[in-house]
């Protein structure tokens, strides 16, 4: 037989964040675009630091191998999304055809390319 005060119950639900996320500014000048570039690269080469050194741990940790693991993947997460900063250049219809835009597809396929490989060693080598 159900509880009666159970109809009565205030079900909570999360309240949806009212802030609107901010639309990404179109980057329509190669001084905005290099600039950008600049910033990302460095943001690029901290995460990669970042990342080489979660994996230097995760592959010569004898304790606590799911924890390093975990860290692992969270700093190809990270690394992934700071190269993912670089489309606003890339998909930038204004800068084609720019040693900009070249530059940044270049980075943006070598770092991938790291991406894909660290995520495929992690998921073949994810402890129990």
């Amino acid at each position: 037989m159900p509880d009666p005060a159970e109809r009565n119950r205030v079900i909570e639900r999360a309240d949806p964040s009212s802030e609107p996320r901010p639309a990404p500014q179109a980057i329509v000048s190669e001084q905005d675009a290099a600039q950008l570039l600049a910033d990302i690269v460095e943001a690029v080469a901290q995460a990669e630091t970042n990342f080489e050194v979660a994996m230097q741990t995760w592959q010569q940790s004898e304790n606590e191998i799911r924890t390093s693991w975990m860290s692992a993947q969270l700093a190809v997460t990270r690394l992934s999304q700071t190269v993912s900063r670089l489309d606003g250049i890339i998909f930038s219809q204004p800068l084609a055809g720019t040693d900009t835009k070249a530059t940044a597809s270049q980075l943006k396929g070598r770092v991938d390319a790291i991406v894909i490989a660290a995520r495929q060693e992690l998921a073949a080598n994810e402890p129990n």
